[in-house]
């Protein structure tokens, strides 16, 4: 039996429709949430990413900032990817150490037992030059008789140490024979020139002061405390007006040495931070600033003091420079790169450094940088190993660091990391100084880095850690001027205290024309004999 049909009244049809209605807002509705849910996970997403991101950032700062206070400095790197690298020095294996102090131990333990071991005697020679004081001790009986038939002769490298001695310079005066008018001319011979004219202090003494000052870093309260032990008290306030003294002499010399530092085609520069005292800050020091100018052509080095470290404190030497300039990335030097009569010359070694510390967050893409970077360094090392002019050091340059170079550029290039990732901050480092870590291998007068400059500056951070800071603004010159000196007499090969000695005792006597010539670069190395 069919069901009969159920006829729909309108009012059960509108009911129907409005149903349907509910159920679709209701979907567009739940459509509409879902989309915001999928936006609001995208945009958490993003930010958790970020935040990773910065997290990671954050804790690759404090690495950094552990690994400068408590941990080594070096940035030994060994690759793994070309075994046929050189390596870089003072590699540890543990293994290795182990083995060889255990054996030394065995071998220790065995020699002990032994006795009437012949001693191998000396390698090395002791240097002619040095003067040679005999010491004869003769027997305690009675030799009267007997032949001598030869002499034991044991040598010894001793040292006298320094002390203090009154030296009295003595002019004989002679008077002629009374002339007609009675007047009677007196004869005496003339007084040399001293370094300060009525000082009591010698040249040696003066010498001895500069150099444990400016060179060996030792404080004028210190060498007081040894000048006391002889029983001569030299106040630190006397001390300090000869050095006065000494710098306005030596003031024309120091800028006798910075017009030839800057008269050069190339020239590397940086900075390095020195605390000043001043009057006018209670409760600190100012933060005063070395510059450095090194001449690697001219075997120069020049620091000038500054108390900033803004554009405007470099500006007076290098407006007018024109040739080759070689830094860091620091935004002082990039107004002056910008000229049409400068080039700038990167630093491989602050290329290579940011890579060195991306090694503990994304080491395999790290080290291919790293493995990279020895290549070039491997050619620096074999040009100076062979002693190569800068003519072959170019050729050299040409045919093995530059293709090597281009590939290591186009592999940075196809990198995707993130910006703020240690290797993103190395790669992003690396690509935007591209042309000016290029030029070095177009002209073998050039430098792979500015390691000769920072040299030059590591004997002010050792000195900064004994003096601490310096007494004035003009006590920061003189440090800035002896620096000068001594580091161009390293890069010369001089004895700093015979040359210091040296002009001490021929300044006065100079012409300034002349002055250059008592430069270390300059100075003829057998007047310091």
């Amino acid at each position: 039996m069919e069901t009969p049909l159920q006829t729909l009244t309108r009012e059960d049809f509108n009911g129907l429709v409005a149903q349907r209605n509910e159920l679709l807002t209701k979907h567009q509705n739940q459509q509409a949430t879902i989309v915001r849910l999928e936006q609001t996970i995208a945009a958490q997403s993003k930010e958790i990413l970020a935040q990773q991101a910065e997290a990671a950032h954050q804790k690759f700062q404090l690495d950094d900032l552990r690994r400068l206070i408590f941990s080594s400095k070096s940035e030994r790197f060994v690759s793994a990817i070309c075994p046929t690298q050189y390596a870089l020095e003072f590699s540890v294996n543990t293994e290795m150490i182990g083995a060889v102090v255990e054996e030394t131990r065995i071998k220790i333990a065995y020699d002990r037992k032994k006795t009437g071991k012949k001693h191998a005697g000396r390698t090395v020679d002791f240097p002619e030059h040095l003067p040679v004081c005999e010491t004869v001790i003769e027997p305690e009986e009675d030799t009267s008789g007997m032949t001598c038939i030869g002499r034991e002769v044991t040598k010894e490298l001793e040292l006298i140490a320094s002390s203090l001695f009154v030296r009295h310079i003595i002019r004989p005066k002679y008077a002629e024979a009374e002339a007609e008018d009675g007047s009677v001319r007196i004869v005496i011979a003339p007084m040399p020139k001293r370094p300060i004219e009525k000082c009591m202090a010698g040249v040696e003494l003066l010498t001895t002061m500069i150099i444990d000052k400016h060179l060996y870093h030792i404080p004028d309260y210190r060498q007081n405390a040894r000048w006391q032990q002889q029983g001569v008290n030299i106040p630190t306030s006397t001390m300090g007006s000869w050095q006065e003294n000494l710098s306005e002499l030596f003031l024309p010399l120091y800028g006798a040495l910075r017009s030839v530092a800057l008269q050069t085609a190339y020239i590397q520069v940086d900075e390095t931070r020195l605390a000043v005292q001043d009057r006018t800050k209670q409760g600190t020091t100012h933060k005063g600033w070395l510059w450095g100018y090194h001449a690697p052509l001219a075997k120069t080095v020049f620091f000038d003091y500054k108390k900033g470290r803004g554009e405007i404190h470099c500006r007076e030497l290098l407006e007018n420079f024109s040739g080759y300039l070689q830094t860091d990335n620091y935004a002082a030097y990039h107004k002056h790169k910008q000229r049409d009569t400068v080039v700038g010359v990167a630093c491989w070694a602050h290329a290579r450094r940011n890579f060195d510390k991306a090694l503990g967050y994304d080491r395999p893409r790290a080290a291919i940088a790293m493995a990279m970077i020895q290549e070039l360094y491997a050619v620096e090392r074999s040009a100076r190993e062979d002693s190569l002019s800068h003519a072959e050091r170019q050729d050299l340059r040409m045919r093995i660091s530059f293709p090597v170079a281009t590939e290591l550029f186009q592999w940075m290039q196809m990198q995707v990391v993130l910006p703020k990732s240690p290797l993103g901050k190395a790669l992003a480092y690396a690509l935007r100084l591209k042309n000016e870590l290029m030029v070095y291998i177009s002209d073998g007068r050039l430098e792979i880095d500015n390691n000769l400059m920072e040299n030059a500056i590591r004997p002010i951070a050792i000195g900064r850690k004994n003096y601490m800071f310096a007494g004035s603004h003009d006590g920061a010159v003189n440090i800035a001027m002896y620096r000068s000196f001594f580091g161009t007499c390293q890069l010369n090969g001089i004895n700093p205290y015979n040359w210091l000695r040296y002009v001490l005792l021929n300044i006065n006597s100079t012409a300034p024309v002349d002055y250059h010539k008592l430069l270390p670069n300059f100075i003829d190395p057998n007047l310091l004999a």
